[in-house]
């Protein structure tokens, strides 16, 4: 399955982190309401997006946000560096609305 955000095809959106490889890339958390639709929460990047998503500071509001099943979509970017994905994500964030979208959040890995 994949879905697509601000013109980008994200695999997922996956409800189980063991599903998320521990590499490079943009991951857009996204809640999946009754009815069958997925809501964008936020959306960033990191070097392992595994540890990213797992230990991210907004975890709590992602789900507090989310009147569903949260899950992480993913954009896996192996020969993209830091500012390349920092840039995706900024463009995700200007072309949908993110509840829980604030300051960049990464990991340092």
């Amino acid at each position: 399955m994949s879905i697509s955000i601000a013109d980008y095809m994200f695999e997922g959106p996956f409800f189980s982190l063991s599903e998320v490889r521990a590499v490079r890339g943009v991951y857009a958390v996204v809640c999946l309401t009754g009815r069958g639709n997925f809501l964008l929460l936020d959306a960033g990047e990191g070097e392992d997006l595994k540890r990213a998503v797992r230990e991210n500071p907004l975890k709590e509001f992602w789900v507090e946000n989310c009147k569903g099943r949260v899950g992480v979509g993913v954009l896996y970017t192996p020969d993209l560096d830091g500012p390349g994905r920092k840039d995706i994500v900024e463009i995700i964030r200007r072309r949908e609305f993110t509840p829980c979208g604030g300051e960049q959040t990464t990991d340092k890995g």
